[in-house]
């Protein structure tokens, strides 16, 4: 799955010209094979990254780890990632004990100058071509919980209140069912008397 099939498919959804007959080839968008640069596909465009971000930041946080050694018992947060940082899991020095540490705004202070293992969450960049391929979600969550979040937040966007509430109702739906454990159900065999 990439973004710009997810713009198209948000588009037949929504019934929007503009881009149920649009491809995208080498970051350009064709319509018709004319490249267009359009509002409501750039509209469009956010609202799929926003619910990816929603996706990846409330459900399913993608995790990072580096190793790192502070300078002057500081981390800064440029060295850990270049990606948009949400938070640190653990920081483990080289025998996976636990570090203890605080976090400023810049940077992180430790109190110990060994090599130290960093795990933590980050979100996508903002830096996304409509062919990016979206490797990072789980295979668990489908197309169709991404359309649903991204059409909410189209509709919301462009005050269609009512459409907005069936789209989120039918995103977290969506996200519940693809969250649940598809474990064997046990029904206790009942007595007869």
């Amino acid at each position: 799955m990439n973004i710009g099939n997810l713009i198209v498919a948000c588009g037949e959804m929504l019934n929007i010209d503009e881009l149920i007959n649009a491809t995208f080839e080498n970051e350009k968008l064709l319509l018709y094979g004319t490249e267009v640069k359009d509002h409501t596909i750039n509209k469009m465009a956010k609202c799929v990254l926003y619910t990816i971000e929603r996706i990846v930041q409330d459900y399913f946080p993608i995790k990072g780890s580096v190793k790192i050694a502070p300078k002057n018992k500081m981390i800064p947060y440029e060295e850990i990632t270049n990606e948009k940082l949400i938070g640190i899991t653990t920081i483990c020095d080289q025998y996976g004990n636990g570090v203890m540490y605080e976090a400023y705004d810049k940077y992180i202070k430790v109190f110990t100058d060994a090599e130290l293992t960093i795990t933590y969450n980050y979100s996508i960049g903002e830096n996304v071509r409509y062919d990016s391929v979206i490797d990072y979600i789980p295979p668990m969550i489908t197309e169709r919980a991404i359309i649903y979040g991204a059409c909410y937040e189209y509709c919301l966007m462009n005050g269609r209140y009512d459409e907005a509430n069936i789209y989120d109702v039918r995103f977290n739906d969506t996200i519940l069912a693809c969250t649940r454990g598809k474990g064997s159900k046990y029904i206790r065999p009942r007595i007869w008397r």
